[in-house]
């Protein structure tokens, strides 16, 4: 029984073992048994290169066959075998891609990786690996006008299921060229907007890689989750600060609508995750959604930069979480709605012209884009930003419901953005730093101008600023901006309506011309205190406005009606004598506002004297400051529109 026991046990291990092949194209010519279910090969097109296990099992079928060429092949026998996935995954290498290790775009490899994007998606496998570094992907041309709603054509890739792309070797670098392997900042194409249309005459690049989700909700999704893991987008086009839109057709320079690094438009995913990501050099978005996008947003570790455009637009109403990312070299860091909650954590936004954030719309989008929309039945759609870097933004929007701790360096910061109507919710802690630029404010407030109904919104009334608090740290100018004479324009400026229970501004050490400055309809100020320590750059105490009394009376003491903004008002008297002050103001301030009156410049023995009676003042006692430098801290009390002594404050001698 021994003997014929042996034999079994060989046959057996016989039939089990693959056979083994130098390439995929052998499997249609070696002389392999009838019905036989496995075929390793040593590489796709050549030995070394994409090898892989081919099976026949139950996928493994004519249509499979027809549909993806790149991965089945059929015996001399009949037998049809299908790449099998080693641990959930298979690589590009084995649809044909043969890498760029020279780094010259001279062979193109798009048809391989999108073979596997396609094979992935029909047979369920959850990983397409790169091995090597580098990928030359040729954009095919555009056939089809803008307008024909075609989810693939002209783009560079499309990815359609849930998937995982992995670079297996620390990083890879996928590199979007023109259909014929030339750069896309001179290899554009024209096409037709619309079938219509005489002649083509709008710009296509095509972009980088295209998320073709659902159009409607469905469960499942066919991309419940996307997952690049270092994995690279490079455009290789130029900045060139030509931000126009759309791109213009005779030079094919500007913002360019159909040349997005990654792009997601009107479709439904569940989870979008990047780790390592850097998306680079297109002249469209780097990061874009478009409709309602994801229910999350997953960054970890992320680039995104270089372009004509945004570059990072998440849209959506869905979550982000984005750690340690990077966002700038753009139009925009980031145009961007949080959606149902989002967190930036360790982020840098950089080296724009603008940039704008806010928590919502939730749940979807009313009246317009920028209509501040939130569930009450569900908690708040913040936008936490903790330890964030604002460099070198121009102007930066944050609206409502953003709270955390940034540091803003040559940023100026408004709050709230873009004309919402409802102002609500912003908590932030802010460090200032005025480095290579100087004379702009860092935080502006933007009341509403009035409590008016707004258009198209069936009868929504804008509300006051409400429900605001900003602590600003220190705000100050580096030293080389300080050598230099640059130094913030100012620390607050306001406009406009406010919720003035509810609205506050703080700092601690401040540099600047002027601490508080009005622009545009001055009705009311809200609560701002002090700063704890003022260094001036051009003479204003306190920060505060200045008035100067020049005329020399000879019978009666000068009188000066002031109208103060902000936390301090410097008198300085060039006249004879005293100076008598009262207040006299439009504006109106918050309860409990605090103001010092400053005795400015002038020369000794000018006294300005607060008398009770005079316009704006309610004093039991009338109050004289000497001496340059003395100052008297005054309280408003809203009930009666009066300004009372808090307290009096001689200058050192």
């Amino acid at each position: 029984m021994i003997g014929p026991d042996f034999t079994a046990r060989g046959l057996a291990v016989q039939a089990a073992a693959p056979a083994m092949l130098a390439r995929l194209a052998d499997i249609a010519t070696a002389a392999l048994p009838a019905g036989v279910a496995l075929v390793q090969t040593a590489g796709h097109h050549a030995p070394g290169l994409g090898g892989g296990q081919y099976v026949a099992d139950a996928l493994a079928d004519e249509a499979l066959l027809l549909a993806h060429p790149r991965f089945c092949m059929r015996t001399r026998s009949g037998t049809i075998l299908r790449l099998a996935p080693v641990n959930g995954a298979i690589c590009v290498e084995q649809g044909g891609a043969r890498g760029d290790a020279a780094r010259g775009d001279g062979v193109d490899d798009r048809e391989a990786v999108q073979a596997a994007l396609d094979y992935a998606a029909a047979t369920g496998i959850g990983t397409v690996q790169f091995h090597q570094r580098r990928y030359s992907i040729w954009t095919p041309r555009r056939l089809t006008p803008m307008d024909s709603g075609d989810p693939r054509d002209g783009k560079a890739l499309v990815a359609s299921a849930t998937v995982s792309l992995v670079s297996t070797i620390g990083d890879t670098t996928l590199s979007f060229r023109a259909h014929d392997g030339g750069s896309l900042e001179t290899g554009w194409e024209l096409v037709k907007a619309s079938a219509s249309d005489p002649a083509p005459t709008r710009v296509w690049r095509g972009g980088g890689l295209f998320i073709q989700g659902d159009t409607a909700r469905r469960d499942p999704l066919s991309i419940e989750t996307l997952l690049i893991d270092h994995v690279h987008l490079a455009g290789g086009r130029a900045r060139t600060g030509n931000y126009g839109f759309p791109a213009d057709p005779q030079t094919g320079d500007g913002w360019d609508v159909t040349d997005k690094g990654l792009w997601l438009q009107d479709v439904f995913v569940g989870r979008l995750e990047l780790r390592g990501v850097e998306i680079s050099g297109f002249k469209g978005e780097l990061f874009y959604i478009g409709g309602e996008g994801p229910e999350d947003i997953v960054l970890r570790d992320c680039h995104f930069h270089h372009t004509n455009a945004d570059a990072m637009n998440p849209g959506g109403i869905g979550g982000v979480d984005a750690r340690h990312c990077r966002f700038g070299d753009a139009y925009q860091a980031i145009e961007g709605i949080g959606g149902k909650r989002s967190v930036f954590g360790g982020c840098e936004f950089y080296d724009s012209v603008t940039s704008s954030l806010w928590g919502g719309p939730v749940p979807g989008f009313q009246h317009s884009y920028t209509f501040a929309t939130r569930d009450a039945a569900r908690h708040a759609p913040f936008v936490q930003l903790d330890d964030c870097t604002f460099d070198g933004v121009d102007t930066f929007y944050l609206g409502c419901w953003v709270r955390g701790r940034i540091t803003a360096i040559d940023t100026q910061l408004i709050l709230p953005a873009l004309g919402q109507n409802m102002r609500t919710d912003i908590d932030l802690d802010i460090t200032g730093w005025a480095d290579r630029v100087g004379g702009h404010a860092l935080v502006t407030l933007t009341g509403a101008n009035e409590l008016a109904e707004l258009p198209g919104t069936n009868g929504f009334v804008a509300r006051a600023a409400e429900n605001v608090s900003v602590r600003v740290a220190s705000a100050k100018s580096t030293q080389a901006a300080a050598d230099a004479g640059r130094a913030f324009g100012s620390i607050f400026r306001f406009k406009g309506f406010y919720d003035l229970g509810s609205v506050t501004l703080s700092c601690g050490d401040a540099r600047a011309a002027s601490y508080v400055s009005p622009y545009g309809s001055m009705q009311m100020q809200p609560l701002c205190l002090p700063p704890a320590r003022w260094i001036e750059t051009n003479a204003r105490l306190g920060g505060g406005r200045v008035s100067d009394i020049t005329p020399d009376p000879t019978s009666a003491a000068a009188h000066v009606d002031i109208d103060p903004i902000g936390t301090a008002h410097c008198v300085n008297i060039h006249a004879a004598g005293t100076v008598t002050l009262g207040i006299a103001s439009a504006t109106q301030f918050a309860d409990r506002q605090r103001l010092r009156i400053y005795r400015g410049n002038g020369n000794a023995g000018r006294t300005l004297r607060l008398e009770p009676g005079a316009a704006g003042l309610a004093l039991a006692a009338p109050v004289e400051l000497h001496a340059y430098g003395d100052f008297a801290e005054l309280e408003y009390r809203q009930a009666d529109g009066l300004w009372r002594l808090a307290h009096v404050v001689a200058a050192p001698a």
